[in-house]
């Protein structure tokens, strides 16, 4: 296995300090962020070469009801989820690569960003964005509420439409169905 020394990028110390976030969390007995409702059973740092595509921090815990959990963690410095973010496409593709697993769909697996420098927009638009996903019950509802004026804004509009257009660019399905199940995960 290869050291997370050599194969960390500049960002290994807020990799660290987000590891240790959640070692607090796991120390308190409170629910891990992105896991809700679940207990942290384990902490793994660089986890890529164990079938971790977003390897930087894996989060393995159980739910109430006894089920197995897990949180993958892909840490960046910064990104901005426009378009042009070639961050955010490598990131998709990672998303892409864990979609193919296919205990992932039938599983309580959820998947992450830890961003060290945020934005407004970041807070706002694309967590509510995120929040509508994973409250919805169902792509169609949640995809009409996005298109209909007054409910959604431009910015929000724009982070799905991205995160659509990235995830066809990764060879991933890209319909409406695929789209909400892989925001609610995210």
């Amino acid at each position: 296995m290869t050291s997370p020394a050599s194969t960390g990028g500049s960002g290994t110390l807020f990799e660290a300090q987000v590891g240790a976030a959640y070692l607090l969390s796991m120390l308190l007995e409170v629910d891990a962020r992105g896991l809700p409702n679940c207990r942290i059973e384990s902490i793994r740092l660089q986890r890529g070469q164990e079938g971790y595509p977003l390897d930087d921090v894996i989060i393995q815990g159980q739910d109430r009801s006894g089920k197995a959990a897990t949180l993958e963690i892909q840490v960046k410095r910064s990104i901005t989820f426009a378009p042009s973010d070639e961050i955010f496409q490598d990131v998709v593709k990672q998303v892409q690569k864990a979609m193919e697993n296919p205990a992932f769909w039938t599983s309580h697996h959820q998947l992450a960003v830890a961003i060290a420098r945020t934005t407004q927009r970041i807070e706002t638009a694309y967590q509510d964005v995120l929040s509508w996903a994973r409250n919805i019950e169902d792509a169609t509802t949640f995809h009409a509420r996005l298109t209909r004026e007054g409910e959604a804004n431009d910015a929000m509009r724009r982070f799905v439409s991205t995160f659509r257009n990235n995830l066809k660019a990764a060879g991933a399905p890209d319909d409406d169905e695929t789209v909400w199940k892989i925001l609610r995960r995210f």
